[in-house]
């Protein structure tokens, strides 16, 4: 097949795509910098920065001397500017000049230490220097381990494998005796539920280090952010040097946001356009990864272009492939290696390739739907166009509130800023189990050991003391429970107790509590690498489930009811007329039913027996003033004032991740015309995990924005449906299947609420400390 060159000029007036595109910005390239001063660098570095022709940038600059002058930083650059190489460089002088010295790597995934580990050893190679450097996880070998805890000066893991060796730390006392740098790469992935027990992980790691008289520099990697020092602090207990300037050059890179549902049709599918795109691209010989949002779609989008409709010649065909957890390790890394050398010409992919393992530059990228932060559209968008290079990035939409705002708003998300990423290492429930953990590591004496820990814990000592999970020593609290503490933690979420599905002897995974209520009750079809299974049974004692291998196209849906109690008030505003409230709340979620659909229609509805799930959470909610109801009244029932309170409550949430970092299934909803304690009619927002991580306080802080966002998307949108659509107030976690929506008054009460008169008086309450 001959080179046919893509312009975007000729895509864009293509039949099948022109009538989608709702903007095209062209970002212009940029040159890179670098500080002016000349670097004191050792030989063998000088020598290898002239073989590999690599002038270093200016963040990379500033990285080396802030590790020089034992600062800890944190770097927030774009993909492919070479991070890496910023904190490699000083990590490895520091090794030639202290010989004893150790550094510590944490990568999320395996497969980014397995890249990592592969350019540490040609670094060294070429600098022709040793400095053992060695992978410890859970795929290191018995018969290597105990070679590499006495030889290794670099360690390459990830946080999973650190919990778990924390407590055996006398087997690593000459590591952590000589522990001098710590690096966390991808640390914006260190977020809600992981970055919350993540934090404490550090701490932990930190007061191990103390006691062998060490204190590691800390280098974070990371993302662009809005809050990155506030978070690097939170994140590792200590304040970190920003490095945010940065001075790699940039290519020519066309962003184009393209909308299946432009005119409010629902004839296309966001998954088929984003083939289409990607069959286009791939024939004009354009390397493009195309990211989406499920294992099963990367299959399915492969499977559609090898079928005989697509007109797919048979050499570019044998250069495309799927990519996606599941594979076995070799797979994937053939993979990798395909694309960085061209091999493969394109990739479909969850987001497992969203962060840096290498797989060299591509010429473009799809994004199929809002990856549901700004700063994970960048880190995709960051895979193509390395160096000078041209590239394309195509967004393309799904029918859904927040993809439709940002079709409608492309300028105002290429200059906004990156999200706050929220974690809460204060979270009760999370902290009290790494507390265990702590004393398993080694004897706690709550008042010393609250410097890493940063309160007062005596009272949680009392308390296990009393359930036999410690007991009081000479040095301190010591663990005494039945099984290892570091079992009491799963680092992906907040539940200490966690149900393990089982199809026969196998293992499939763990869950917590809420998503066996919502996903794995009897009954259920449960989706395992996109494979369906029945749910037949659930201990829940024994907290194990079982499951069978079911070939369907069928589907499960819990239907749920909700009440919410005011536990306490811990702030209170008013916009306009409406009373904001930010605070605790208990929360009753009782699920009473399930469906069983095939696509969207109900075959059939059977009633479940189960306790209500309840738990403690934060929330922010409002009041609607008697004003607003009044008005209503006049022309609307009640039960459609009802509907238009759910679906405000269903279009807040749906807006949400555009303000705070996180998913919409991370934040739940009530709305209730009599809220009894007050009388009022009010909506509750709140976080989704037990004890709170800070969701709707960010929601709470950030309200007027979210609010106007909520009007904009519910008012334009172009459905005429009474109950709205999914581009507007409908939603797919509803526990009552998208019933009692009311469009029309949705948009009503959000105008009361908009045009009502500003008032100017805002009290606080004192913030009731965390128990």
């Amino acid at each position: 097949m001959g080179l046919r060159p893509f312009r975007i000029e000729n895509w864009k007036r293509e039949p099948g795509f022109q009538h989608q595109i709702e903007h095209i910005e062209t970002l212009l390239s940029s040159e890179a910098f670098s500080l002016p001063d000349e670097l004191d660098l050792p030989a063998f570095i000088r020598e290898y920065l002239e073989v590999k022709k690599i002038r270093l940038f200016s963040h990379q600059q500033s990285c080396l001397e802030a590790i020089r002058q034992q600062k800890s930083v944190i770097i927030t650059t774009s993909t492919a500017s070479g991070k890496t190489l910023g904190y490699m460089i000083p990590i490895l002088e520091r090794a030639m000049q202290h010989p004893e010295e150790t550094t510590l790597l944490l990568f999320p995934l395996k497969a980014l230490a397995n890249d990592q580990w592969k350019q540490i050893k040609e670094m060294q190679e070429l600098m022709k220097i040793n400095v053992p450097a060695f992978i410890y996880d859970g795929d290191t070998p018995l018969s290597q381990r105990s070679m590499i805890r006495s030889k290794a000066r670099i360690i390459l893991t990830n946080p999973y494998e650190l919990h778990y060796i924390l407590p055996w730390h006398a087997k690593w006392a000459r590591f952590y005796s000589h522990l001098g740098v710590v690096v966390i790469d991808e640390a914006h992935t260190y977020r809600g539920v992981f970055g919350s027990n993540f934090s404490l992980l550090v701490r932990r790691l930190k007061r191990v280090c103390h006691f062998y008289q060490s204190k590691p520099v800390f280098v974070l990697s990371s993302a662009t952010m809005q809050n990155a020092q506030e978070f690097s602090k939170k994140l590792i207990d200590e304040s970190c040097q920003l490095i945010d300037q940065d001075g790699s050059s940039k290519g020519t890179k066309h962003f184009v946001f393209y909308n299946p549902f432009k005119n409010g049709q629902d004839t296309r599918t966001t998954l088929d356009e984003s083939r289409k795109i990607f069959h286009y691209c791939i024939s004009h010989e354009l390397q493009t990864l195309c990211f989406v949002g499920s294992r099963k779609s990367t299959e399915w989008i492969l499977f559609q272009l090898k079928q005989k409709k697509n007109p797919f010649n048979q050499p570019l065909l044998d250069r495309i492939s799927s990519y996606r957890a599941g594979y076995l390790p070799e797979e994937r890394r053939r993979i990798e290696q395909q694309l960085k050398s061209r091999e493969l010409l394109g990739a479909i992919s969850t987001n497992a390739l969203e962060v840096g393992i290498d797989i060299g530059s591509l010429d473009s990228v799809i994004i199929t739907g809002y990856p549901g932060s700004v700063i994970s559209t960048w880190q995709q968008a960051g895979r193509c166009g390395r160096g000078k290079n041209e590239s394309f990035v195509f967004l393309v939409a799904y029918q859904n509130p927040l993809d439709q705002y940002i079709m409608k708003h492309p300028i105002e998300f290429l200059n906004r800023n990156h999200e706050h990423a929220i974690i809460n290492p204060h979270n009760p429930y999370i902290l009290a189990n790494h507390l265990l953990c702590a004393a398993y590591e080694m004897p706690v004496d709550p008042e010393k050991d609250s410097v890493f820990f940063g309160l007062d814990t005596t009272p949680w000592w009392l308390f296990f003391e009393q359930e036999g999970l410690v007991t009081k020593t000479a040095l301190g609290y010591t663990y005494i429970g039945r099984d290892p503490a570091v079992k009491l933690v799963s680092l992906q979420h907040l539940t200490n107790e966690p149900f393990r599905l089982f199809c026969g002897n196998t293992l499939l995974e763990t869950l917590d509590k809420g998503q066996v209520f919502r996903e794995a009750h009897e009954g259920a079809i449960f989706l395992h690498f996109a494979e369906p299974y029945r749910v037949i049974s659930v201990d829940w004692i024994t907290k194990k489930i079982e499951v069978a291998r079911e070939e369907t196209d069928h589907s499960t849906e819990v239907m749920k009811e909700i009440s919410v109690q005011v536990l306490h008030k811990r702030e209170s505003q008013s916009w306009r007329a409406l009373a904001l409230q930010f605070g605790e709340i208990n929360v009753k979620e009782h699920y009473f039913a399930y469906q069983e659909k095939r696509y969207q229609q109900v075959l059939s509805q059977h009633e479940m027996n189960l306790p209500p799930m309840e738990f403690d959470t934060e929330s922010m909610w409002m009041e609607i003033p008697d004003e607003i109801i009044y008005t209503l009244q006049k022309k609307h029932t009640i039960e459609d004032i009802m509907g238009g309170l759910h679906g405000t409550e269903h279009a807040m949430i749906g807006i949400m991740p555009f303000y705070v970092m996180c998913d919409r299934r991370d934040i739940g909803g009530f709305s209730t015309m009599q809220y009894l304690p007050t009388g009022k009619p009010t909506i509750f927002i709140y976080d989704g995990y037990e004890g709170g991580i800070g969701l709707s306080e960010e929601a709470y802080r950030n309200f007027e924005a979210i609010i106007e966002a909520t009007y904009e998307v519910v008012k334009t949108c172009p459905c005429d449906s009474d109950n709205g659509c999914p581009a507007c107030i409908q939603s797919p976690k509803c526990g009552n299947e998208n019933a009692f929506l009311n469009k029309a008054v949705t948009i009503e009460l959000l105008e009361w609420m908009m045009r009502l008169p500003a008032s100017i008086k805002k009290e606080s309450h004192a913030r009731k400390k965390r128990k």
